[in-house]
């Protein structure tokens, strides 16, 4: 193919081929024949247990907006093959999302990024994993946040929604707001600010909640267009009512 001008890969999975290992097959690819067109291509792996799979994809000139990071293998293997040039990514992924202690300073920064899906968080959301989330890309300017197989507290996400002014869209498998007094935590510093600086208006939650829980959600939220949420069975009743009558409310405002 003398005339190709194009070539971009994007190879998720593993390799049998011959003795050729994965990398084997990787270094191919290194050859004048690509880097005379200025064809540069990178890779990762997913899991540290078997290096014969992971990622291969195109970097030069042809950059994707999505992006996954695999917490677990930062620093640990084939550094130099990884890309470093990561400001066209808009949506970033952290998969297995560790110890902050092993990962204090993380060299991947994302500048663009506007939208972020954590998936497996293996330590408790504090102070501390918010500052190296803020480290690997910019929370101020996140539109878009979508949380998988890890349960956050209602605190937590409020101090997330505190430094995401910006976010419009919430997704998550579980928000935990047991054993919380809606009353006390509506008085709180963070609640107040959240309340009036947080544009979400799109919020997805499979955990189920109570009358109460919606009602904390839905006075928080007061942009809300879009509310998909879990029942408790013995709360569908009453929460139907509940939001009839706040919809019957706004109506009502709005004609007067």
């Amino acid at each position: 193919m003398p005339n190709l001008r194009i070539f971009d890969i994007h190879h998720d999975g593993g390799v049998q081929r011959n003795q050729l290992t994965y990398h084997d097959l990787i270094n191919q690819f290194r050859s004048s024949f690509w880097i005379g067109r200025d064809w540069f291509f990178a890779h990762q792996h997913n899991w540290l247990e078997r290096l014969q799979s992971g990622v291969f994809y195109s970097t030069e000139p042809y950059r994707r907006k999505d992006f996954t990071f695999y917490w677990q293998l930062h620093k640990q293997i084939c550094q130099s093959a990884q890309e470093t040039n990561l400001n066209s990514v808009k949506h970033l992924g952290l998969i297995d999302l560790g110890s902050t202690k092993a990962n204090k300073n993380p060299a991947n920064y994302f500048p663009n990024a506007t939208e972020l899906t954590i998936k497996h968080c293996l330590e408790k959301l504090d102070d501390s994993l918010v500052q190296t989330l803020n480290s690997i890309v910019p929370l101020r300017q996140l539109t878009k946040l979508i949380i998988k197989n890890f349960h956050i507290k209602f605190d937590q996400f409020l101090d997330v929604l505190y430094l995401t002014p910006h976010l419009h869209t919430f997704k998550s498998d579980f928000l935990s707001l047991d054993n919380i007094d809606s009353s006390a935590i509506r008085e709180t510093d963070t609640f107040r600010h959240v309340l009036h600086t947080n544009r979400i208006k799109t919020f997805e939650l499979r955990h189920e909640c109570t009358l109460e829980d919606i009602q904390l959600i839905v006075d928080l939220f007061r942009q809300l267009n879009y509310l998909n949420i879990g029942m408790k069975s013995k709360e569908i009743r009453p929460i139907i009512k509940h939001q009839l009558t706040v919809m019957i409310e706004k109506e009502n405002l709005l004609d007067d």
